[in-house]
């Protein structure tokens, strides 16, 4: 129950920060400069500045965590691209019901999600926002194993691929 009650918090701070962005610490930004080509910095600028900080949180979790291979920080930078394509954004709403239904029943999330109409569309994003993610990383030119952490970064927790667990448990905390 303690840990329901603490997914609770976390994701109603998520919310707020959505609703009241600050600015991106240069120190935070600095990591995306770093390990980013242009395209991909340009890409990853998109973002609303919310995701660019978690991003970025990710990266400097992994990186204080002693993984330094440059496909793993890559794809923390960019592991939810696929949330924001061509633009498109999902709305508040649409993201705490995600985090709802995925926590009362992810076969629920696959039904409702299983194809787009016009009341679904954010749930739709977010449920397929990882491979869409690979996707856009395909077509920045990004090495086959970052559109691979990208692509399954929302699977379960299996142990059997150590930097994908890493990027999980760096996400989950940031």
């Amino acid at each position: 129950m303690r840990s329901i009650a603490k997914q609770i918090r976390y994701r109603v701070g998520q919310g707020l920060s959505t609703l009241f962005p600050g600015a991106i610490a240069g120190a935070d930004l600095s990591v995306a400069t770093r390990f980013l080509d242009s395209s991909q910095l340009e890409v990853f600028r998109t973002m609303p500045v919310r995701d660019q900080t978690h991003h970025c949180c990710v990266a400097s979790a992994l990186l204080a965590d002693g993984w330094n291979d440059r496909d793993v920080v890559v794809a923390a930078l960019l592991h939810d691209i696929g949330k924001f394509p061509e633009g498109k954004r999902p709305s508040l709403a649409a993201r705490a019901g995600f985090v709802l239904l995925s926590g009362v029943s992810p076969a629920l999330v696959d039904r409702v999600t299983a194809r787009a109409r016009w009341w679904n569309r954010g749930l739709v994003l977010l449920a397929r926002h990882s491979a869409v993610g690979a996707e856009i990383a395909a077509e920045m030119g990004c090495t086959s194993r970052v559109q691979e952490l990208i692509a399954r970064h929302g699977d379960k927790v299996d142990g059997s691929d150590p930097q994908l667990a890493a990027l999980q448990r760096a996400d989950g905390v940031c």
